[in-house]
């Protein structure tokens, strides 16, 4: 099984819904497991930013490709500490068992991380469109991070307003979409390997696939995450049935 699909499918095993009640679910993982399975996915993406800002400090003279960060340093700065902090954070909002345990800490937490992964997808966004593009890249994958970044602002928007509505389920559903398609930097570090390792791959059809297939790969395995979980539920409601808040 694929790192993306068991991580994913840990995820979805920890949730549940206040509105069904799992008939037969599978025993799910320890949440410490969960959590440190994202956290190691993510570790790759915090890792680099961290690196990134970082450089900002020490660097002097940057390199070509760097040159347009240093020259327009907010964006890049706000997209690094924020998407940091929406996979790290979001890493430990899908235990249940953490969740139940700590309801208020999860629910203010939740407050926040709505706000940082948009601000991520928001800042990608602009990097996209704005930033001078580097020989590697094209159209092609700038049409990609286009349409991922408006795919992340849209599940984020569905899981605020799901949210208010007290719609849990649907809310930790479109929440997942949205962390898959941020976790994607952390696919891709595996997805871009033959960019850096098969010459015939090493342009920008070779980078545009494989940054794409991160993306589509952490996307279909939370789909399908969520399509198991509806499989092995049904309708109604658990004797002392209480709503979880969730974040």
């Amino acid at each position: 099984m694929s790192g993306p699909r068991r991580l994913f499918m840990m995820v979805g095993m920890t949730q549940r819904s206040n509105h069904i009640v799992p008939s037969s679910p599978p025993s799910p993982p320890r949440p410490h497991r969960v959590v440190a399975g994202l956290l190691l996915l993510s570790l790759v993406p915090v890792v680099a930013s961290g690196v990134r800002v970082l450089g900002f400090v020490t660097t002097d003279v940057p390199g070509a490709d760097e040159q347009r960060f240093f020259d327009q340093p907010v964006p890049i700065i706000l997209h690094a500490v924020f998407a940091s902090l929406f996979l790290v954070g979001g890493a430990l909002q899908f235990p249940r068992g953490i969740r139940r345990r700590f309801p208020r800490a999860h629910r203010w937490a939740g407050y926040g991380l709505l706000p940082a992964g948009a601000i991520m997808a928001a800042t990608g966004l602009w990097m996209t469109l704005r930033y001078p593009r580097v020989d590697l890249d094209g159209p092609w994958l700038d049409g990609a991070r286009v349409l991922v970044a408006g795919a992340t602002l849209v599940f984020l928007a569905q899981g605020g307003l799901t949210l208010a509505r007290r719609r849990y389920l649907d809310h930790g559903a479109w929440m997942m979409r949205a962390y898959a398609l941020g976790l994607g930097a952390g696919t891709q570090v595996f997805t871009s390997l033959p960019v850096f390792f098969v010459d015939a791959a090493h342009n920008q059809t070779g980078r545009f696939v494989s940054m794409a297939a991160g993306w589509a790969i952490n996307l279909a395995v939370a789909e399908w995450v969520l399509f198991r979980r509806r499989a092995h539920t049904k309708p109604g409601r658990p004797r002392g049935w209480r709503p979880v808040p969730a974040g």
